[in-house]
């Protein structure tokens, strides 16, 4: 798994008077990741140090959510509507059993989510650590300015790339590309206000006639993964 943390919700506790435990079958508990992110993949734990291997949690399943109305209440009455579910530990044969300091992970594919919900099937069932892996979702701009995005694939020019609200994210330039071959940045880029413009050279891009969307990729200064995309429309033969 290449991605990086960009969340790391850690209990960290030790004993069976500082963990999450199921007051019933089917319980769940909920992450708040605090703004929309790609996550790809959950990792839980029972305690890492080994001190106890007990209160198993059973099979379990991860939904996620953009927006959860009564979250703040410890609702779940509307999440039927809201969470899709993303992950279920049946489909991969888990025993049901956490070993001893064993931590557990979950990868599935990247799903933007604000919301993160994690429900187990044993009654009684411990979780000491939960934590959430993914990038950062950020809105990306192509050729500012054009409501149509065109793109000519053979064009030897380069297409203007905005990262809306890069200049605060401290993106670190060295990492981005765009587009499906990776292209880096043609220049060191500027800023405008608080928002990061970068060029990337049309042929290096990758981008083929018929293509409708692009993408960029790269990492802040502190290895938070980011990425976006924007719609595109190809011109010429």
């Amino acid at each position: 798994n290449q991605a990086r943390r960009f969340l790391n919700y850690v209990t960290k506790l030790r004993g069976l008077t500082t963990s999450w435990i199921s007051d019933g079958v089917n319980s769940w508990l909920k992450i708040d990741l605090g703004r929309t992110v790609l996550v790809d993949s959950i990792t839980l734990g029972r305690d890492r140090s080994g001190g106890f291997d007990d209160r198993d949690p059973g099979q379990f399943t991860i939904e996620v959510a953009l927006t959860d109305d009564v979250y703040a209440n410890g609702n779940d009455s509307n999440d039927s509507v809201e969470y899709s579910q993303v992950f279920d530990s049946s489909s991969v044969s888990f025993s049901g059993i956490i070993v001893g300091p064993q931590t557990l992970e979950a990868s599935f594919s990247k799903s933007a989510a604000r919301f993160v919900k994690l429900t187990v099937t044993n009654a009684g069932a411990a979780i000491d650590e939960v934590e959430v892996f993914g990038s950062l979702l950020v809105n990306i701009d192509i050729k500012p300015g054009s409501s149509k995005n065109t793109v000519n694939p053979k064009s030897k020019g380069v297409i203007p790339v905005v990262i809306l609200g890069g200049a605060s994210l401290d993106v670190d330039i060295s990492t981005v590309t765009f587009g499906p071959s990776g292209a880096s940045p043609a220049h060191n880029g500027h800023t405008e206000g608080d928002d990061l413009v970068l060029h990337f050279r049309t042929q290096e891009t990758g981008i083929q006639t018929g293509d409708t969307e692009a993408c960029l990729t790269g990492q802040t200064i502190g290895d938070i993964d980011i990425e976006g995309c924007d719609t595109i429309k190809t011109v010429g033969k």
